[in-house]
């Protein structure tokens, strides 16, 4: 019998392969895949909402791997869509001189930003 907390892992399971899509997309076809990478976002967003909901609301209360590793799979996802935007060129990569470009640059700067901003 499939409990939802096995359906959630698999739709977990199913958003690591986005990322991994992603890579592929940005590599293969650029800036032509970038409305199909909307939508793949767009149903990623939708999956980790999904997931989330169905393994708490499943009746058997227990973890398994891929359920503890939900956060690791969003930032794989994160990573895929920005590769894919520097392989597609859309987001610089660097200069030659090879700074971090500005908006990466203030990325970077938000961990150290943020407790401050707690006030």
């Amino acid at each position: 019998m499939i409990v939802a907390k096995q359906v959630a892992d698999l739709i977990t399971f199913g958003r690591l392969g986005i990322a991994i899509i992603l890579v592929f997309l940005g590599i293969r076809h650029g800036q032509d895949a970038l409305p199909l990478v909307i939508w793949l976002m767009l149903a990623d967003w939708f999956g980790d909402f999904l997931d989330g909901n169905l393994a708490r609301r499943s009746r058997r209360k227990y973890k398994t791997w891929i359920g503890e590793h939900d956060l690791q799979v969003d930032m794989s996802v994160a990573t895929g869509l920005l590769l894919y935007l520097i392989a597609a060129q859309i987001l610089p990569a660097g200069s030659k001189t090879n700074t971090i470009p500005p908006s990466l640059g203030a990325i970077s700067m938000l961990p150290k930003a943020l407790p401050a901003l707690a006030c």
